[in-house]
């Protein structure tokens, strides 16, 4: 910094000092109020939720693994019924065990046969349409 002899200069500098130090404190609030409200614990989950289901990836997973066990329930209920046949309710959780794997490891296949179904259903709408 350079002297400051006269008392003009000095009030302005003192001034200009005053007027930065309070755009300083504006901004330091500013920033402590983003950081109290980025820590509450209310906060802290949304955000881990929004990092964890935001990507592509786990959400295709995700929609994968609901889609198996779905449809492994479904098959196990289609094959075993009301049934009180023990064989048939082995058979049936067998069944359950296979499609659940089968269609959470391979997401891609139930997309392709939804694709198809809607297909042929839109086609079959439009051909009974007068």
């Amino acid at each position: 910094m350079t002297k400051i002899n006269n008392l003009e200069a000095i009030k302005k500098a003192i001034s200009e000092l005053e007027t930065l130090k309070k755009e300083e404190s504006a901004l330091l609030k500013i920033e402590f109020l983003k950081l109290s409200e980025s820590l509450k614990p209310i906060n802290m989950i949304k955000r881990s939720i929004k990092e964890t289901f935001g990507s592509t990836e786990t959400k295709d997973q995700l929609l994968g693994s609901v889609a198996g066990i779905a449809t492994g329930y479904l098959s196990k209920a289609l094959v075993v019924g009301t049934s009180h046949n023990p064989i048939k309710k082995i058979a049936g959780s067998l069944l359950q065990l296979v499609v659940t794997n089968s269609i959470s490891r391979h997401p891609e296949m139930v997309v392709s046969i939804t694709n198809r179904v809607s297909q042929w259903l839109s086609k079959k709408e439009k051909t009974e349409l007068p």
